[in-house]
């Protein structure tokens, strides 16, 4: 008929020729969906705010006072708690993706379309790739910023540093199946709720540190470091199965993305079978990341704690020996300059022999679940006894105050004066008095060491000096090696402050001019003064006794 075009009849293909296939626009179309909303994931704003909020105090860490030397293999674990904030972001934002067109009342038009409702949602499954590698790329920038610390130590686990982008994922893939069980922003927010109150309970409830670590933790989606803390282990004592760990987390994965797929009508024969596997791969390294540590570890952890020496790495800086944890070397640099400061000024020939030695802390609560067959005790009544020339610092990002070591090897330098005489093996928390003249030099020269070790004493000794009444007994200023210090009077607190207001050059030239007599316990703090050229504190302190040896 005129105006109609002629019926196009299409010939079957030619043989051996094979079919076009039908299912390669589908995949196109799906892939092409899963880059639309790749592209829009990463940009909605709660997981822009995130991502802005670790950005910022990881940037505003990129000034250490001098005394921090970042933990590397402790900070990679740290991150994936840092993420944590991302995955709640990426679990709002994906469960809100998928309910977009049910918001806007577009639902019934995608029954025209092509693509099903299982392969929109493998779709939005496949847009979190971005999302992961965005929590990838914060916690390793955050890492190499650390690294670039002078004195950072360690090495970073990249099984520890992947496990936190991977609870990201799992995090959008728990909001898309959210978004196919129920039509409600709601539900996600009450599971986000739920799960933040899981985490809080099982991790940072205060029974945790009693008995050390829950084996059955690692059956969630995070286990924190609580190795850490005041004090840093080595790597090789840690004994976390992150691998295994990653392994059961990637089958989470797994198994939530194949639900999800379930419950938008996906193919359940091809789903089963990565249902099977995901739940195989779950079953497998959920038990084994249980299991207790091995008898080898056990025994590393004895030798760090009780024969330390046998695992050390040392070196020699003039007068002072280094005796480290192998990964911790590179505090040496930090802390060497500040030694020798105090050495400096000591008369030629007068400086001692010291060794300062890392020791694990074994009063550090989590090592109650993990270190039970070490005799703690008898480790500490060892530490507080110790000998003249060592000096033991625990395993510290740093030594904690900028004026702790430096104290220490003072206080050794002058001949530790002690009030009362000689310490007792098994003192519970010895007292130790800034007293006489030796006292004094010590406060002179801890404080002189650096100039973030003279903020630390001034402020400490001006509160000692400003009112004498505000404490009888003294103020105190910490040792390197946990709980013992110096208590400091208020009279020989206001001396030391003179004595840092004075030149270096005078106070030393008076310092080695009088060397015998100022490192006499039978030296008064008075008598200190007269021979240092410093005038006594003023009437602030004038009614202050000053604590001779």
């Amino acid at each position: 008929m005129a105006g109609f075009p002629s019926p196009q009849v299409t010939s079957p293909a030619p043989a051996g020729r094979p079919a076009r296939d039908r299912t390669r626009p589908a995949w196109r179309a799906t892939l092409a969906l899963a880059r639309v909303e790749g592209l829009r994931l990463p940009r909605h704003p709660l997981v822009l705010v995130a991502a802005a909020l670790l950005v910022w105090p990881w940037a505003a860490g990129l000034r250490h006072r001098d005394d921090t030397y970042p933990v590397l293999h402790h900070a990679d674990i740290g991150t994936q708690q840092a993420l944590l904030l991302l995955a709640a972001a990426v679990l709002i934002a994906a469960n809100l993706a998928v309910l977009r067109a049910h918001r806007h009342g577009a639902e019934p038009l995608y029954g025209t379309l092509a693509l099903p409702a299982w392969r929109r949602t493998l779709a939005h499954l496949l847009s979190l790739l971005p999302v992961t590698l965005l929590g990838a790329a914060l916690a390793s920038a955050h890492l190499a910023q650390l690294a670039t610390v002078p004195g950072a130590v360690g090495r970073p686990n990249p099984v520890e540093l992947a496990t936190g982008p991977v609870l990201v994922a799992l995090a959008g893939a728990l909001g898309i199946l959210l978004a196919r069980l129920a039509r409600s922003a709601l539900v996600a927010l009450l599971a986000l709720l739920v799960l933040v109150s899981l985490l809080y309970f099982a991790l940072w409830s205060p029974t945790l540190g009693d008995g050390g670590l829950d084996q059955r933790l690692w059956l969630g989606p995070l286990v924190p470091n609580t190795w850490s803390g005041p004090d840093d282990v080595p790597a090789d004592l840690l004994g976390r199965p992150a691998g295994w760990h990653l392994a059961y987390l990637a089958g989470v994965v797994l198994l939530v993305a194949a639900a999800a797929l379930v419950r938008a009508g996906g193919p359940r024969r091809p789903l089963a079978g990565v249902g099977a596997a995901a739940l195989a791969l779950v079953a497998v390294a959920g038990p084994l990341q249980l299991r207790p540590p091995p008898p080898e570890l056990a025994a590393r952890r004895v030798a760090a704690m009780e024969r330390p020496s046998t695992v050390q790495v040392c070196q020699r800086r003039g007068p002072v020996t280094y005796c480290l944890f192998g990964e911790f070397a590179p505090m040496v640099d930090g802390w060497d300059p500040a030694v020798q400061a105090v050495l400096r000024p000591l008369p030629p020939g007068t400086a001692p022999r010291l060794v300062v030695r890392q020791q694990i802390n074994p009063l550090d609560p989590a090592l109650a679940g993990r270190l039970g067959q070490i005799d703690t005790a008898r480790l500490e009544d060892d530490r507080r006894a110790g000998t003249p020339d060592s000096i033991p610092v625990f395993t510290v990002t740093g030594i904690g105050g900028a004026s702790e070591l430096p104290l220490s090897v003072a206080y050794r330098a002058v001949g530790s004066p002690t009030v009362g005489g000689p310490e007792p093996a098994g003192a519970q928390d010895p007292e130790r008095v800034a007293c006489g003249a030796p006292g004094v030099v010590a406060l002179w020269l801890a404080g002189r060491s650096s100039e973030a070790a003279e903020s630390d004493m001034r402020t400490v000794l001006g509160q000692a000096a400003a009112d004498p009444t505000a404490d009888p007994d003294g103020f105190n200023l910490i040792l390197s090696n946990g709980p013992q210090w110096i208590t400091v009077g208020a009279y020989e607190a206001a001396l030391a402050l003179a004595l840092l207001d004075h030149p270096d050059e005078q106070v030393e030239r008076s310092l080695r001019r009088n060397w015998q007599e100022l490192t006499s316990p039978a030296t008064s703090s008075s008598r200190a003064a007269e021979l240092l050229g410093v005038d006594p504190p003023g009437a602030a302190v004038a009614h202050a006794e000053p604590k001779d040896c």
